[in-house]
C-alpha cells in the first residue's frame, strides 16, 4: 500500500516512498518521547530532516499521518482470512491466526506504541474496529455461520478484544513465544469451542505444537 498511489493505483516514485517513510518513522519515534498531542509538525520535520512544505505535500496534518500509518499496517492483514476460504477446517484457521501473529511480529514496534502509549489510545479503537471488520468477513466464510450460538457482532467484538489483549501481552514481553504458539493458545482460549458450532472439528493440531 505504501508503494502505490491511492488515487491512481500506480507505483510511487522511490523518492516519495523514502520521504513518507522518513516522516512516518519520525512520528512513531516521537510518540514515546513526547506524547502524540505535544508533537508539532516542526518536531516531525526536524527529526526527518525535511521542511514544512515537504510534509504538507504528503499529509494534511499529524492526525492524517498517523491514520495513514495505521491503515498501511492494517492493510497487510486484510487478505489473510481468505486463506481459510478454500479449506475451512481447524488447521486452515490456525494457519490464519499464525499469519496474524507473524504480521504482529513484523510490526512489533508499531503495535507496542499503539497499544501502550496513552496519547494514542483513541486510535486503538480504529485498530480494533478494523480487526472486527476482518473478523466479520472471515465469519461469513464459515461453513454454517447461521449456527453460531450468539449474535455475530458479539462474537466478533469478543474475538477482536481478545486478539488485542494477546498482542499487547506479547509485544510488552518482547515476543517470548513464536507466532505458532501464540496462535495455538489464542484458539484454545477463545474459539475452539465455537468451531464445533460451525461443524468444524477443533481437535487437529499443527505439527510441532
Amino acid at each position: 500500500m505504501d508503494n502505490l498511489s491511492k488515487k491512481s493505483g500506480r507505483k510511487l516514485d522511490p523518492r516519495v516512498i523514502r520521504t513518507r517513510k522518513l516522516l512516518r518513522d519520525s512520528l512513531m519515534s516521537l510518540i514515546p518521547e513526547k506524547g502524540f498531542d505535544a508533537i508539532t509538525i516542526q518536531d516531525i520535520t526536524d527529526r526527518a530532516t525535511l521542511n514544512h512544505a515537504t510534509f504538507y505535500l504528503h499529509y494534511r496534518d499529524k492526525d492524517d499521518l498517523l491514520t495513514q500509518i495505521i491503515e498501511s499496517v492494517l492493510h497487510e492483514i486484510a487478505a489473510i482470512p481468505a486463506a481459510a476460504r478454500l479449506s475451512p477446517d481447524a488447521t486452515a484457521i490456525r494457519q490464519v491466526f499464525i499469519q496474524f501473529f507473524e504480521h504482529v511480529a513484523r510490526h512489533a514496534p508499531f503495535y507496542r506504541i499503539m497499544l501502550l502509549e496513552p496519547s494514542v489510545a483513541r486510535y486503538t479503537e480504529k485498530i480494533q474496529a478494523y480487526i472486527e471488520q476482518i473478523g466479520m468477513r472471515w465469519l461469513s466464510m464459515a461453513p454454517h455461520p447461521q449456527e453460531l450460538q450468539m449474535p455475530p457482532g458479539l462474537f466478533i467484538s469478543f474475538i477482536g478484544a481478545a486478539y488485542l489483549g494477546f498482542i499487547k501481552w506479547w509485544v510488552v514481553n518482547n515476543l517470548p513465544y513464536p507466532p505458532d504458539y501464540m496462535a495455538e493458545q489464542f484458539m484454545r482460549l477463545t474459539i475452539s469451542g465455537i468451531l464445533s458450532d460451525f461443524g468444524i472439528d477443533p481437535a487437529p493440531r499443527l505439527s510441532g505444537l
